[in-house]
């Protein structure tokens, strides 16, 4: 589904990301792994067509990304960001139909998807008639996955999603969006520092820091045989939480 070869980023004499190679497996769930200044948001950005690569090419379906094919990869792409991102003057229906309006959707078409999401994230109908300040954390960022998915895309982009949310709020979020992946079948990319929910959500974890990939695989790879000491490192440092140990 998505073929990155030789993509590498430099600014003057700095370089953000070292030249990398990594193909992703369609429908499943990918974690890019790593600390702040690691070089995550910078592939990130990359994949989105947001900023050009300084080497190597980005594919989508065999697609490459170019000044000619952007526009229509990038409609294949949903994006949630941490927080949720939401327009603070518009309602939550006016939030997530905001694209599909733009496109010249019916007003039928429209209410008929956000019916379909809204029972799929388990919001309730009368909350998209709300503005995001009258919002909890977690309902504003299932308006954020509903708006990401409206147009039925076939790559779906996190960026610290859950961040910004309590433990409690937390951890029932990340269960839903687990449930929610796994009913869609996309192919899903996740930004995080979080090992525990790279090791919950992640089918392959790509770990990275300093601009460099250090090890690509499934939790138990890295936990079990990790291809630097740095990997074990980062691992202890953040002490994984039980039932994920329990499940190497």
């Amino acid at each position: 589904m998505i073929d990155i070869k030789n993509v590498s980023k430099t600014y003057g004499e700095k370089t953000v990301l070292f030249p990398l190679d990594l193909k992703l497996a369609a429908e499943q769930t990918h974690v890019i792994l790593g600390s702040s200044g690691c070089g995550k948001s910078t592939l990130f950005r990359i994949l989105m067509g947001l900023i050009p690569a300084s080497t190597g090419e980005v594919k989508m379906n065999g697609v490459a990304m170019n000044p000619q094919t952007q526009k229509e990869l990038v409609r294949q792409m949903g994006y949630v960001v941490q927080d949720s991102g939401l327009f603070p003057h518009l309602t939550g229906f006016d939030n997530v139909s905001l694209l599909m309006k733009t496109l010249g959707h019916s007003r039928s078409r429209i209410n008929e998807r956000v019916e379909e999401l809204a029972g799929l994230v388990k919001l309730d109908l009368s909350l998209f008639s709300k503005f995001p300040n009258s919002l909890s954390g977690g309902q504003k960022q299932r308006l954020g996955i509903v708006r990401a998915l409206m147009l039925d895309p076939k790559i779906i982009l996190l960026d610290e999603p859950l961040g910004a949310l309590d433990p409690i709020v937390r951890a029932d979020l990340q269960n839903e969006m687990k449930r929610i992946f796994n009913t869609l079948k996309k192919t899903v990319l996740i930004i995080t520092h979080d090992l525990g929910e790279a090791a919950s959500f992640g089918h392959t974890i790509s770990l990275f820091d300093q601009g460099r990939l250090i090890q690509h695989g499934t939790f138990p790879d890295l936990a079990k045989r990790p291809a630097t000491p740095f990997v074990t490192e980062f691992l202890n440092a953040q002490r994984p939480p039980r039932e994920v140990l329990e499940n190497l």
